[in-house]
């Protein structure tokens, strides 16, 4: 009987040891890096797509028969082709803020988790790697019986989370590069700016990009720079995030190279 009690004492913190062991080395591990915010990824078109903006410039003479109207026109081509090629990639990015990344050794978290697109149910696998000077980030994307592990996005960016790019791929079907986003946000305001810029090598609308800031300028604090490769065409719209007064300038459009203002019901006004 003693001699089990023995064997007893022994053997018990030998099976303890490995889980302590293993639960003290868990806790070590590095924290995982900061996901950068959803701002580097999500183009905020909200100012001209909301239906209370288009209530406000609802009238007998048609949207793009103003000012503001044209603007928002210009905005709603670039939130049609977005919201058709970046259903998945957008929901995917918005997940993973609902996790923790695991840390796989040599500098590599991997964040794992299931979301929803379009009503069907993916599975994504987020790899951060940690650099001396940068961090880089790869976005898997798996749909139970039709694709595994497609790198639907890359991106890089500073330790600071100061500037960075993204480069996303068509879809599983077109694996080809398809749009390069650009991005920089200031650590001391708010100020901050998003480039999206097609680059599908051989398209149509190859180096056609729509530019968005985020500034310090009074009152017009925020801007659209919105060029169309095909036509050799830039929009450059000009607002107030508070007021929404505004202005764009169109040489296109209005055939001159002056701005033409809205003022806050978004109707037209003369520019001062």
């Amino acid at each position: 009987m003693k001699k089990k009690k023995w064997l007893t004492y022994i053997t018990l913190p030998i099976l303890i040891f490995p889980l302590v062991f293993n639960s003290c080395e868990k806790d070590n591990d590095p924290d995982a890096p900061d996901l950068p915010p959803v701002s580097t990824f999500i183009l905020d078109l909200s100012d001209f797509i909301s239906k209370k903006s288009m209530d406000a410039t609802a009238d007998t003479k048609g949207l793009v028969a103003t000012n503001w109207g044209w603007a928002a026109s210009n905005v709603l081509v670039w939130n049609a082709v977005l919201t058709v090629n970046l259903i998945v990639p957008v929901a995917s990015f918005y997940e993973a803020f609902n996790h923790e990344g695991i840390y796989e050794g040599n500098n590599e978290w991997v964040w794992s988790y299931n979301f929803m697109a379009g009503g069907v149910s993916h599975k994504a696998e987020l790899h951060g790697f940690l650099t001396a000077d940068e961090v880089l980030w790869e976005m898997y994307v798996s749909k139970e019986d039709v694709f595994t592990d497609f790198l639907w996005y890359s991106g890089s960016h500073d330790l600071l989370r100061t500037e960075g790019q993204w480069i996303l791929n068509g879809s599983p079907d077109s694996p080809t590069a398809y749009l390069q986003i650009d991005w920089t946000r200031s650590e001391t305001d708010d100020s901050a700016d998003i480039k999206y810029q097609i680059i599908t090598p051989g398209g149509e609308e190859y180096g056609s990009y729509i530019s968005y800031g985020r500034t310090n300028e009074v009152p017009l604090d925020r801007f659209y720079d919105i060029y169309i490769a095909s036509t050799q065409n830039l929009v450059e719209i000009e607002w107030s995030k508070t007021t929404k007064e505004g202005r764009v300038k169109d040489y296109t459009h209005y055939q001159d190279a002056l701005w033409h203002c809205w003022d806050s019901s978004l109707q037209d006004v003369a520019c001062e």
